[in-house]
């Protein structure tokens, strides 16, 4: 009777641990939120500039596992890209690990344009209950990280002025300098955006803007987009000390 006892009791050991093991547990992963008991996410994101496929970013995922003891036996650990262009699935691939086991590296490159529902997807599967899905999946949406990395584009960056002085003339001049790693030099003069190297980094840090009204030169030198107030305004010096505008500072 003991003998069946004991018996019984290792069966149902056994299932609670098969169950365990069965379990299919799906983590999203945030510039917050990156790591658990069992892994810990590196995500790097550099912005790339070609001419006939227009911006991209190559993304670097580093995982490194922790707390040995609880993941599944012989484990399997796979990598997959799932590329978007709004609800229209685009593509599916398997991306291929560099690394050890202890710490795996994937990288792939994604047009920029497709990062709003695009997510890369790491799994922890057991091979042998393979048509079952069970294992753990940690995944994330690449706009997430794309936007913490890069910022926004400065050809989208707010164009208003929050005030501005009665101009003299009927036709002012206006020019916007964005500042900053993630600017890269951009100029908006007139309407238009001048050429700028490829921009990297993070988000503009501030943004001035030039007016120029006649013989004046409104300078917006804080960056608080207010153009009314004491030293914004800059006359033109005489031609024979040169003509031009002297701007103090930024």
């Amino acid at each position: 009777m003991k003998l069946v006892t004991v018996l019984s009791v290792l069966a149902g050991s056994l299932i609670v641990a098969g169950q365990v093991r069965a379990e299919r547990t799906s983590t999203r992963l945030t510039p917050e939120k990156t790591s658990d008991h069992l892994y810990s996410f590196t995500i790097k994101v550099e912005r790339l500039k070609t001419i006939d496929r227009g911006d991209l970013v190559e993304i670097h995922v580093t995982v490194k596992t922790k707390n040995a003891g609880a993941h599944i036996a012989k484990p399997h650990r796979s990598g997959k890209l799932e590329v978007f262009n709004g609800k229209e699935s685009i593509s599916s691939c398997d991306v291929q690990p560099t690394g050890r086991e202890e710490e795996l590296s994937f990288s792939f490159n994604v047009a920029v344009k497709y990062a709003e529902k695009s997510r890369f997807i790491f799994a922890e599967t057991d091979p042998s209950q393979a048509e079952f899905g069970q294992g753990f999946y940690y995944w994330f949406y690449l706009k997430d990280f794309v936007e913490s990395a890069v910022g926004a584009d400065p050809e989208k960056k707010d164009r208003t002025i929050g005030k501005e002085p009665a101009y003299k003339t009927k036709d002012p001049r206006y020019c916007q300098l964005v500042f900053g790693p993630r600017a890269a030099g951009s100029v908006f003069f007139g309407g238009a955006i001048l050429p700028a190297p490829p921009p990297f980094g993070p988000r503009a840090a501030r943004s001035v803007w030039l007016v120029i009204d006649g013989e004046d030169l409104y300078v917006d030198r804080n960056g608080n987009g207010d153009l009314t107030e004491e030293g914004d305004r800059v006359t033109r010096k005489p031609l024979f000390q040169g003509g031009g505008f002297e701007v103090p500072e930024l």
